[in-house]
């Protein structure tokens, strides 16, 4: 096994009075399996991350890009909000990361932004993709107006400044269509980088709202992706992408999503689906390990140096018609070890939620506790908040068990 070796300064105060400000749920619930809470070969495949987790102690301009991909349970930020505080508490903000329109999709949105325009948008999503490629987010919003504008802003009920940012990397097709900042007093700003599907705003100062508008000069539609907010500082970027129902399959299909996810430059991809996929109808293993190893090798094309994290399912709670009970559904335990298998066959990390979470029965006792929905299948805010958690505490325990490890042995 390779072992991370670090100094003993990495665990530096902030790090240590950042651990103990966070109350870690698993201390108040005595039934998910404490135990197995650590990520499956994580020492191995992820010493690169932890090295550039190590390299923000002492690099006061370095980025670490995390890019969580999933489905409804990512799409709400509830879980992977709770993950991105904890990693930037521990090892520094870089801002709040990716955001996407999906309250103009006519979808739920995280409530730490908002993305809003006065005029209507036509949407496709990664799940019904029709004749337009999704980009980073997993969907798209196009316009055939000549001007389209939005506004972004950040949100946070504690700390109103705490996403604010100067430095926005706006996703769009920029072939024929103009991007500037359109606010009455915008604020200062010079073009930092641009590509074929973005453009990114350097500001002189920290805002926490800034209005975009297109103008396009051909027949090309207004096309709007996404946008990547950051605020200068070194640390961590955390940016969730997800899409209500969706499949490894939908993100695979689009190579613009692919395309446009590199820009992120992630060092880290996490991907968490698997459920959308044992609840379609005729679920068959073998093509469910196609899909993972088809949308894996399609990302690693474009972030060849990324690591690979996948998570399983937990358990979920399934109404058949013959019955007015609910019962586990069969086929998340054989999603559950597609994805495991996968993983060893291709020697990647995982994190196996569902046994961790307790394993086979452990739905009704997440529900007994206020942790799962009646529809068995969703959590609630304090049960994707504990899981946020428990991911993290995860990933940092893997990170400092070879911390101490090496500075033991040195």
């Amino acid at each position: 096994m390779l072992l991370l070796t670090v100094s003993a300064s990495l665990m530096s105060t902030n790090i240590e009075q950042a651990k103990d400000s966070i109350v870690v749920r698993m201390y108040q619930y005595k039934f998910p399996n404490s135990t197995k809470n650590v990520l499956v070969d994580g020492a191995h495949t992820l010493f690169p991350f932890f090295e550039q987790l190590k390299a923000l102690e002492n690099d006061s301009f370095r980025v670490v890009s995390i890019c969580h991909i999933g489905d409804s349970h990512i799409q709400a930020d509830a879980e992977t909000g709770i993950t991105r505080r904890m990693f930037q508490d521990f090892f520094g903000d870089a801002g709040r990361g990716l955001v996407a329109p999906l309250k103009l999709a006519k979808t739920n949105e995280p409530r730490n932004y908002r993305i809003s325009s006065s005029q209507k948008w036509e949407t496709i999503k990664c799940i019904k993709q029709e004749n337009l490629p999704v980009g980073v987010g997993g969907l798209v919003l196009t316009s055939t107006n000549p001007v389209a504008s939005v506004k972004i802003e950040t949100l946070d009920l504690y700390n109103p400044e705490k996403w604010n940012f100067n430095d926005i990397t706006v996703f769009y097709d920029t072939n024929q269509v103009s991007l500037t900042v359109s606010d009455s007093i915008p604020p200062l700003y010079s073009i930092k980088e641009e590509t074929a599907f973005s453009k990114r705003f350097q500001l002189d100062t920290l805002v926490n709202t800034i209005d975009f508008t297109w103008e396009k000069e051909g027949e090309n539609p207004i096309q709007f992706y996404g946008a990547s907010i950051r605020n200068g500082r070194s640390g961590v970027l955390y940016h969730a992408i997800g899409i209500n129902g969706a499949h490894y399959d939908d993100y695979s299909a689009s190579p613009l999503f692919m395309r446009q996810i590199k820009e992120l430059t992630p060092s880290l991809i996490i991907i968490s689906m698997g459920i959308n996929e044992a609840y379609d109808k005729g679920f068959n293993s073998n093509v469910f390990y196609n899909s993972i190893d088809v949308t894996i090798k399609q990302i690693r094309e474009q972030c060849p140096d990324a690591i690979f994290l996948l998570t399983t399912p937990a358990e979920t709670w399934y109404r058949f018609k013959s019955s007015k009970y609910r019962r586990p559904h069969p086929n998340i335990v054989q999603a559950r070890d597609v994805l495991v298998k996968y993983a060893k066959d291709k020697q990647l990390a995982y994190w196996d939620l569902f046994s961790i979470t307790g394993g086979k029965g452990s739905a009704r006792t997440w529900r007994k506790h206020k942790l799962l929905r009646p529809d068995g299948v969703h959590f609630t805010q304090d049960g994707y908040e504990f899981m946020g958690e428990l991911f993290f505490e995860a990933i940092y325990n893997t990170f400092k068990a070879n911390t101490e490890y090496n500075e033991h042995v040195q």
